[in-house]
């Protein structure tokens, strides 16, 4: 849940007195000091643990002082800073999808409004506050189950093919794709693999260069891995490429040109399993080719096999 109001508060006058004191002098300040008596001591003790636990803080020669990160900030500054590290170590059941349920303003759940409200910050600030932590977060959590899902195919294809895989992307980052997959007996193809531990809503990030590669190379297949709470391949969809060029955006006449776009795909939109392989042989992997461990698929975006 999101930190009290005044704790917050309290952290955001530990902060600008530590700009200037030193810890023994800040913590008389608050203790003698009329306009910072409406708030008790419980409140900052709670207040200068939190900005420890959030990294704004950190233990020095003669107690605590300022991390670089909250230093020589200006008052708006401040209160924004403390505004998304409240919202980024929170875990509100609104921020994954922030994208979507906070559109504008109007959208802004009551507690982050509180909150933002209570450090001087606007609305509009607010929203952007609560739009780059969830930037910040889902970037984060892409690049790590982003791995791990490439990882977990790779792990797949070579137990039913040993060899048949290169991870390129180990490698280099910029060919479009992340496997380089050559079934025996088959062609090669190019996989861009794009991984989730999301049962239900389904968005995926592509690059330019995955597009352009993918829109060029007849070799090109896009790869939706679903990871289970143990971090195993649990389910396996590939993904369409018309549907993905058709929705792409488009560059203006004016030069601007777009370099990623998001995409929310549900079950049209994907096919189960690799429905490109050569005659998979009788005791193949059933994920490989039925595209889930059983069935149906805990995945709500997980399309079920045709029979």
């Amino acid at each position: 849940m999101l930190p009290a109001e005044a704790v917050v508060r309290a952290a955001s006058r530990w902060l600008v007195l530590l700009e200037t004191s030193s810890f023994a002098e800040a913590g008389a300040i608050l203790r003698a000091n009329t306009d910072y008596t409406d708030l008790t001591y419980t409140q900052y003790s709670l207040a200068l643990e939190w900005l420890g636990e959030v990294g704004l803080i950190a233990r020095g020669e003669h107690g605590y002082v300022v991390t670089a990160e909250a230093a020589r900030l200006s008052p708006e500054e401040r209160s924004q800073l403390l505004f998304m590290k409240a919202v980024e170590v929170s875990d509100r059941p609104w921020l994954p999808d922030a994208d979507l349920l906070i559109q504008n303003v109007d959208d802004l759940p009551e507690d982050a409004a509180q909150l933002g409200a209570s450090l001087g910050l606007s609305e509009d600030s607010t929203l952007v506050g609560i739009r780059q932590v969830h930037g910040h977060i889902d970037l984060e959590l892409r690049t790590v189950i982003g791995g791990v899902g490439e990882r977990a195919l790779v792990a797949a294809l070579e137990h039913q093919w040993p060899g048949s895989t290169v991870h390129v992307a180990l490698e280099n980052d910029g060919y479009g794709y992340d496997v380089a997959f050559q079934q025996p007996g088959g062609r090669l193809w190019h996989l861009e693999v794009k991984s989730t531990t999301r049962q239900g809503r389904l968005v995926l990030h592509l690059s330019r260069q995955e597009y352009e590669v993918g829109r060029l190379d007849p070799a090109w297949r896009l790869l939706v891995v679903g990871l289970d709470g143990d971090h195993e391949l649990e389910c396996l969809a590939t993904g369409t490429g018309e549907v993905l060029f058709a929705r792409a955006p488009r560059d203006t006449p004016a030069g601007a040109k777009w370099q990623s776009a998001s995409y929310e795909l549900g079950l049209g939109d994907l096919r189960p399993g690799l429905d490109f392989l050569d005659a998979p042989p009788p005791s193949v992997n059933p994920v490989l080719v039925f595209g889930t461990r059983t069935a149906p698929s805990s995945f709500a975006w997980m399309p079920a096999t045709a029979t």
